[in-house]
């Protein structure tokens, strides 16, 4: 025989070895006799690549016996085990003994030889079926476990604050009630009210969440509606809430709003917003403070809005941009702001002005070197080194106020005068009426009569009074006595009016320099 390649040479030779019958532990002089005949033999031709072959397939075949070995012992032991799984007679709890008188007629028992690869096959599958066992009981507490909370669920009484003593009562005679332990059914129940306390839990906090939500709507829509009140100046820096509250209570955006349980509040949103526009107006004002300062230009109360529009249209440069930025509205407020600036300086001059002239006019009253017959020819040298002169700042009204001062003494200089002819005449009046009264004896004596009666009856009420009447007489007898004192006094008080109309102008200029503090203090606060 002829052969292509070597590697088939050597695997008809092998082939030959495996046909003849030799066997792996026979010597190589055994198996020559066995294969000499063959014609394989010769595909080989060297004695050592023969000798080499036949030593290859040794080694090869014994690895195959070994393996085929290997895998008998696999499949029988397999086979053993399926045997144990269809015997429906085993449990757990089944003893090897027991097995082999249920299963010794069984080829597959007697495949495995060996007693102890029997029994530790058969421990094996004990092992295995307690598992099984085990998992399959722990399947069916599971189903019954399932079963019973079913149960609990389709039982409409049962609530997450249920009682588990009513609720026995009321499922006791149910199949899936009774299929449980006592102990299994308690911990199936109250898992069931856990997943109930946690579903009500999570449903509030969804509920919660979806109304945190629905207010986040609310807030914004109520600031849409500010915002377009902004643009369409409803709402200014100047807005008061009551004012724009009037306008809005009527809209679904705020109602809306009003019924959310917490966040901002629909004036704390209203008044964030006048915050806002208030700082933009100032800002808007204090530029075009700037502009008028740089254009050196001074506002009175009777500046007119176009005036100023023409100055702030003359300035360039950045400020010039940020007055055109100025909204129509923002700068009609800041023209109206300015204005009553300047009203409230003018007023404030105008009232400094008259204090300073009623100062002037208290000093002149205090001075003494003025009197009715006072020039200001004869006075303004001295008048022009006072503090009040220099405080009013006007000759003219100095002068005036001087004049009418003057007048002033003059008039009460010729009352007094009048008042004292008065008095003479009535001085002479009543002497006379008193030597005509001497002189009429009859009358004098009636008056005498007269007295002595009233003397009498008023003894005669102080006895029947008693001690109240002693009381009420001396307080009458005071009170002639005052009377008396104001009539002896009545002279001397006319005496005084010129006095007295000093100090009133006195105590008139300490209450005006205490006001004029005050006025002062205001004026440094704004």
């Amino acid at each position: 025989l002829v052969f292509a390649t070597k590697a088939e040479a050597r695997e008809a030779f092998k082939a030959m070895l495996s046909e003849r019958g030799v066997k792996h532990d026979q010597s190589w002089d055994s198996a020559m006799r066995v294969i000499l005949t063959d014609e394989r033999y010769g595909a080989l031709k060297s004695l050592g690549e023969k000798k080499s072959c036949f030593n290859e397939w040794q080694m090869h075949t014994v690895k195959q016996e070994k393996e085929n070995r290997r895998l008998k012992v696999k499949k029988d032991r397999e086979a053993f085990t399926a045997m144990l799984r269809e015997c429906a007679e085993l449990k757990s709890s089944t003893r090897s003994s027991e097995a082999a008188d249920l299963l010794e007629g069984d080829a597959r028992w007697t495949n495995i030889e060996s007693v102890r690869d029997r029994q530790e096959l058969f421990s094996e599958y004990m092992v295995e079926l307690a598992a099984r066992e085990k998992e399959q009981r722990k399947q069916e507490r599971k189903e019954r476990c399932a079963a019973f909370r079913k149960l609990l669920e389709e039982t409409s009484s049962v609530k997450v604050d249920s009682q588990w003593r009513k609720v026995v009562e009321r499922l006791e005679g149910e199949p899936a009630f009774r299929a449980l332990d006592p102990r299994v059914r308690l911990e199936v129940f109250a898992d069931y009210v856990r997943d109930l306390e946690r579903h009500a839990e999570e449903q509030k906090l969804e509920e919660k969440a979806a109304k945190k939500r629905q207010e986040a709507k609310n807030r914004a829509a109520f600031k849409a509606l500010l915002k377009e009140h902004v643009e369409g100046n409803r709402i200014t820096a100047r807005t008061a809430w009551k004012e724009y509250l009037l306008f809005c209570k009527h809209e679904d955006a705020y109602q809306a709003m009003c019924s959310n349980a917490g966040g901002s509040r629909p004036r704390e949103l209203f008044e964030d917003v006048v915050e806002e526009l208030a700082e933009r107006l100032e800002a808007d004002k204090s530029c075009v403070k700037d502009a008028l300062k740089l254009a050196k230009f001074e506002m009175t109360s009777a500046t007119s809005r176009e005036e100023v529009a023409a100055q702030l249209g003359q300035a360039e440069g950045g400020i010039g941009e940020k007055l055109k930025a100025i909204s129509e509205h923002n700068m009609a407020l800041i023209f109206q702001d300015l204005v009553d600036r300047c009203k409230e300086k003018e007023e404030k001059a105008l009232k400094r002005k008259k204090r300073a002239l009623q100062d002037f006019q208290d000093h002149l009253a205090g001075n003494r070197s003025v009197t009715a017959a006072s020039t200001w020819a004869e006075l303004k040298g001295e008048l022009e080194g006072t503090s009040a002169y220099k405080a009013l700042d006007d000759p003219t009204a100095a002068q005036g106020a001087l004049e009418a001062y003057v007048e002033e003494l003059a008039a009460k200089a010729k009352a007094r005068e009048e008042r004292k002819e008065r008095e003479k005449e009535e001085k002479k009046s009543r002497k006379s009426h008193r030597d005509h009264d001497d002189d009429d004896d009859d009358g004098r004596e009636r008056r005498k009569e007269k007295k002595r009666h009233k003397d009498k009856k008023r003894h005669r009420e102080e006895r029947e009074d008693g001690e109240e009447g002693s009381e009420e007489g001396d307080h009458s007898d005071d009170e002639r006595r005052r009377k008396k004192k104001r009539s002896s006094r009545k002279h001397d008080l006319d005496d005084r009016d010129d006095d007295s109309d000093d100090d009133r102008r006195r105590r008139k200029e300490k209450k005006r320099h205490r006001d004029r503090d005050g006025d002062d203090k205001e004026d440094g606060e704004c």
